[in-house]
């Protein structure tokens, strides 16, 4: 199943002294049961660049699908969807030489009603094109592992800087995309799906945008991740941070502001 979906939109995001572009295409579904519901909605996405030399880069219109299958009573699954990034990298603002390596440190986050929380995991055979370790793990508004925490989040253990208190933006780490393939090749990766248990008589965790996740380029954002490339053996990294909005103009002005939320951010499944 194939869920979340980036409509095939050019992403530039500054790397120092480079720029790197990835477009991820939708994918097609299988036919959905009766049990099973696909949300599509835009995200705005900041790349935010390692250096003040070079602007961040704003992503409105990032199209997006959560795709949630009911398997059993009080049981939930979210699939993503499979993601591309050309292994060399191409655009007006990209020197000859610039080779993506990978995507990483991504970070999915689900609000949760604890009142009705039973358990979460990564529904074992799913995701392709990833090394590293998959995990689900109940966290705090700051990221930290916290059973009482109201969020779950879908990582490799390893994050952006502010998506957890060990997080960083220095080193491809944690879940990872590595390019495959040579200079002329595409690569493609999915992430694992989650599977929630829940006692209400539906899902009730939804993508996070209360507090902090709902600032626009915020590490508390439900999705982030680090881009990575090289520049003749330099590598280069930048930080992005995406949320459901239908904003299609963005700015640095707009950094740290609450946007107008879409229907991405209310229920997945009802």
């Amino acid at each position: 199943m194939f869920s979340l979906l980036w409509r095939k939109k050019i992403i530039g995001l500054a790397n120092g002294a480079v720029a790197l572009s990835f477009g991820m295409v939708a994918a097609l579904a299988p036919p959905a049961s009766a049990h099973t519901l696909t949300n599509m909605f835009d995200t705005g996405c900041l790349g935010k660049s390692p250096t003040t030399l070079f602007p961040n880069s704003h992503l409105p219109g990032n199209t997006m699908s959560i795709e949630v299958s009911h398997p059993s009573s009080g049981v939930y699954h979210l699939q993503t969807g499979v993601g591309t990034f050309a292994n060399t990298p191409t655009g007006p603002s990209v020197p000859a030489g610039t080779l993506a390596t990978a995507m990483s440190r991504f970070r999915l986050l689900y609000k949760i009603n604890p009142s009705t929380f039973v358990s979460a995991s990564v529904v074992p055979g799913t995701g392709i094109g990833l090394v590293g370790p998959s995990s689900v793990t109940r966290v705090n508004a700051t990221g930290a592992a916290d059973p009482g925490g109201d969020y779950i989040a879908l990582s490799g253990g390893a994050t952006i800087a502010g998506a957890s208190p060990s997080g960083s933006n220095g080193s491809v780490a944690g879940l990872t995309a590595p390019a495959v393939g040579g200079p002329t090749s595409t690569t493609s990766f999915q992430l694992p799906a989650v599977s929630i248990s829940t006692t209400a008589n539906e899902l009730d965790a939804v993508v996070a945008t209360n507090g902090s996740a709902g600032k626009y380029g915020n590490p508390a954002n439900f999705l982030t991740f680090l881009v990575s490339v090289s520049y003749y053996g330099v590598a280069s990294h930048a930080a992005t941070m995406c949320m459901p909005t239908d904003v299609s103009a963005l700015s640095d002005s707009d950094i740290g502001s609450y946007l107008p939320l879409n229907g991405g951010a209310g229920s997945l499944h009802s």
